[in-house]
Formats: structure tokens, C-alpha cells, sequence
């Protein structure tokens, strides 16, 4: 039987990707607020940008692949609710 190198199973365990939150969500008003991803990222919401209390979640997307044209430099995250902007109308 093969022994394995502790320096190569080191290495091994340093290859693997970082534990992500599988999904935070926090209930922001029309005041706004802030939802905390994790200690480096976060998601603030304006005052005003939500006309009533909405569950906002930011979920990992871990299997997600970057376009070739490009570097992913962080983790990717899907947030919610899904909503589609409507275009204001001038006065």
C-alpha cells in the first residue's frame, strides 16, 4: 500500500472551495437596510427603493461559470425576489 505525502494531502485540502452560506434573506421595509452575506459582502437597499416590507435572499451559486472573456475573482450569489422594473414615465 501506497503512503500519501502529508505535504500532497495539505495541498489537497487547500484546493477546496470555501464554505458559502447556502442562502441568507432579512426583511427590508421602505426605510431600507442592509443584508449581511457573509463578513465581506453585503446588499444595501436605499430608502425608499421598496414601497413595502420584501424578504430580499442572496443565495450561493456555486456551479455557475464564468464567460470566457473574464475572471471570476469572488463567489456568485442569485439574489431574490425576482422582480422586473418597470421604466418610470416622465411627467
Amino acid at each position: 500500500m501506497r503512503k500519501i505525502a502529508p505535504s500532497l494531502l495539505l495541498l489537497l485540502g487547500a484546493c477546496t472551495a470555501p464554505k458559502l452560506a447556502p442562502k441568507v434573506q432579512k426583511d427590508i421595509g421602505s426605510s431600507g437596510g442592509t443584508v449581511a452575506i457573509d463578513s465581506s459582502s453585503s446588499i444595501a437597499i436605499p430608502t425608499g427603493a421598496l414601497p413595502t416590507t420584501t424578504t430580499i435572499s442572496a443565495t450561493a451559486t456555486p456551479d455557475v461559470t464564468s464567460p470566457a472573456s473574464t475572471v471570476q475573482v469572488g463567489p456568485v450569489y442569485t439574489f431574490g425576489p425576482e422582480v422586473r422594473a418597470s421604466p418610470r414615465r416622465s411627467r
